[in-house]
């Protein structure tokens, strides 16, 4: 017993070493990068990705169901959270609350403030390579990306938008708006050599991240609906 639950340890080690080499190597290579240079990155046998994954490409897409679960795993439970709120107040009967305009900022820069927090973490710079890769030349991995986590986070925050500017949150208008708000999280690591550049940044410590809160916070109350024509 104890030596099938050794075997299943060292299979998971393994298999978790393959995705973090993996995800450094695709991110700086692309695809075309060798199962060889996988292997010695990961500091396994060659055989280890054939029978942990099938081959390359299932490793590939493998990676990009590894990113979306950590992702979700740091976002998840503001997110789910947030839904759970959105589900109560669109749900009619006795219990129904409605979401008023101030809770939903409140809700929108929790949910956005998450997602920076995820995006200035060191660990992401791996994701970030290999999600870039994947938004220049989307393959199957990103679909995985996109449906796995992406998608949630975007429309979870376009209901929100919808509600503040009270505006229907299919239309096209609101989901440029969200698009735009997640843009200035994106950028955080998309273009973090500018960013701490720009911001004369070593790091981004607490307080640092103070300040990009206070952006996020600044910009969840600009938003409001277009003037109207007079």
């Amino acid at each position: 017993m104890t030596d099938a639950i050794d075997t299943t340890s060292r299979g998971d080690e393994t298999r978790l070493r393959l995705l973090t080499a993996a995800i450094e190597i695709f991110g700086r290579h692309g695809f075309d990068a060798s199962t060889r240079a996988l292997a010695r990155e990961a500091g396994v046998n060659l055989a280890a990705i054939p029978y942990h994954f099938g081959g390359k490409e299932g490793l590939y897409l493998a990676c990009a169901d590894h990113i979306g679960e950590q992702i979700s795993a740091r976002i998840g439970p503001v997110a789910e959270e947030v839904r759970s709120r959105l589900w109560s107040a669109a749900n009619d009967g006795p219990c129904r609350r409605p979401l008023e305009e101030g809770e939903a900022r409140r809700l929108l820069a929790q949910i956005l403030e998450a997602f920076a927090r995820t995006m200035v973490a060191p660990e992401s710079a791996g994701w970030a390579r290999f999600i870039i890769r994947e938004q220049m030349e989307p393959t199957e991995a990103f679909s995985r990306l996109y449906e796995g986590v992406m998608k949630r986070i975007i429309e979870t925050a376009r209901r929100l938008v919808g509600r503040i500017l009270n505006e229907n949150p299919d239309c096209e208008a609101v989901r440029l708006r969200t698009i735009s708000l997640v843009g200035q999280i994106l950028i955080l690591r998309a273009g973090r050599a500018a960013v701490m550049r720009q911001m004369e940044w070593d790091e981004v410590g607490d307080r640092e991240f103070a300040l990009i809160r206070d952006m996020i916070a600044d910009s969840v109350a600009a938003l409001a609906p277009p003037p109207t024509g007079g």
